[in-house]
């Protein structure tokens, strides 16, 4: 199925420099998308109460024991991906929309600072 987004937004940002004429970061920047396949957990939503639905189907001649079968592997890829997922969006706020907009300051900085020598 394709990608469904929940929560689309765009914002806009405006620097206001004193020292030169030249915007310090370029006029637009497009990130790709960060991106997790939430199916598994849809999967396990319980349509009567919403609560997480999730059994071991120990009647498979594939589970061998509570930890070593393919319900649990399907579940840890999950969280392993939602994990990295959570991990990625925290970097991008908290390094990266930061990080630019700190880089391209001393960037500007210390490029005024070379000018005036």
């Amino acid at each position: 199925p394709p990608p469904l987004t929940l929560q689309p937004r765009t914002a806009a940002t405006e620097i206001v420099t004193t020292a030169n004429k030249t915007c310090p970061l370029p006029s637009k920047t497009i990130r790709p998308p960060i991106d997790v396949d939430i199916t598994w957990l849809f999967q396990h939503i319980s349509s009567e109460d919403f609560n997480c639905n999730f059994q071991i189907d120990r009647n498979n001649q594939n589970c061998f024991t509570p930890r070593r079968n393919a319900c649990i592997d399907e579940a840890m890829k999950y969280f392993s991906d939602m994990s990295t997922w959570c991990d990625e969006v925290c970097a991008y706020f908290l390094k990266g929309a930061a990080w630019n907009v700190d880089s391209a300051f001393r960037r500007n900085q210390s490029h005024n600072a070379t000018k005036e020598k």
